[in-house]
């Protein structure tokens, strides 16, 4: 009994070093991975910068946890985070999910104009991926609240508008309402609802 107790011992104890150096093998797959991918974006004229990239997880994930995260795609399309996480558990059969910070900005391009900015407000912003059976990958994305909270630019040259970019900010109102976007986290349905914040009121654009 004592000897077989010493076998079952050894045995996890060689399966659990196996698994670690796997574990740490495959991070540093990951990690050659994403630099592949930043050198591609950086080719086609894109571009990622960070403060930190940290991957993460073990045993039973692998997890990667960007700071200061600026994301430029090729087309001029750029964001801002300060915080992103994505995640794959081993036990999840190959689903990725991906936690967006409560608060981001997005910059679109406009022809002949200047780039529309928008600045965004988040609480539990959460878009997974999963692998589908016939191949590709199918995403949903869902949140408790999503709320823009600044909006400015946007206007192309010559298309009039208020101010820099054809944008105007009023000032802030008591009670008037800012436009967001929830998900009801019991039923899982899209609406779209007002919200009083600090900011106020709306943007307007001509």
């Amino acid at each position: 009994m004592r000897r077989l107790a010493l076998v079952i011992a050894t045995a996890a104890a060689l399966l659990a070093a196996a698994w670690a150096g796997a574990w740490y093998y495959f991070r540093g797959e990951a990690a050659a991975l994403l630099d592949a991918e930043e050198a591609r974006l950086a080719a086609l004229g894109g571009r990622v910068g960070y403060d930190r990239r940290e991957i993460g997880g073990f045993p039973t994930a692998f997890r990667v946890d960007y700071a200061g995260l600026t994301l430029t795609l090729p087309d001029g399309t750029a964001a801002a985070l300060p915080t992103v996480r994505g995640e794959v558990s081993v036990l999840g059969g190959g689903g990725m999910r991906l936690s967006l910070p409560a608060e981001f900005t997005l910059s679109l391009p406009v022809p002949g104009g200047e780039p529309l900015r928008l600045g965004f407000r988040s609480e539990d912003l959460v878009l997974v991926g999963r692998p589908r059976p016939g191949g590709g990958f199918e995403q949903s994305l869902s949140a408790r609240m999503l709320a823009i909270t600044r909006l400015s630019g946007g206007a192309p040259g010559g298309a009039g508008g208020h101010g820099r970019g054809g944008c105007r900010q009023p000032r802030p109102r008591a009670g008037r309402p800012e436009a967001a976007h929830r998900r009801d986290g019991r039923a899982g349905q899209p609406a779209l609802a007002g919200r009083t914040g600090r900011a106020g009121g709306q943007a307007t654009c001509g």
